[in-house]
């Protein structure tokens, strides 16, 4: 079971809807990911394959977030990543979300 944190960036809307995205900020646990993508695969019959690493499992789950034009990009909540989180953030004009993200989970 994934019990990493990440910060994420998604959009539940698609790019190709009348809506576009509507991207936000956040952060998760790797294992919510993994199980937000099982639930979907599971309505339309299909699951996550047998035998899969950890890292894998949560790779596969994030493009399964992300099909059908959605977004769904994480980050590690180390230092690194959460520099990343921001700066990607700002291509959403959601960098003050993703700066108050970063300080309220390092606090």
């Amino acid at each position: 079971m994934n019990t990493q944190t990440y910060f994420v960036i998604y959009s539940n809307s698609s790019r190709c809807s009348t809506i576009g995205l509507k991207p936000r900020a956040t952060w998760n646990f790797g294992k919510t990911i993994i199980s937000c993508a099982a639930e979907e695969l599971a309505r339309s019959g299909e699951a996550l394959a047998e035998g899969l690493t950890p890292a894998e499992e949560l790779a596969l789950s994030v493009e399964k977030l992300a099909d059908d034009g959605r977004m769904h990009d994480i980050f590690p909540t180390d230092a690194a990543g959460a520099a990343d989180f921001m700066e990607a953030a700002k291509a959403h004009y959601l960098d003050d979300k993703a700066r108050a993200i970063v300080e309220d989970f390092n606090s």
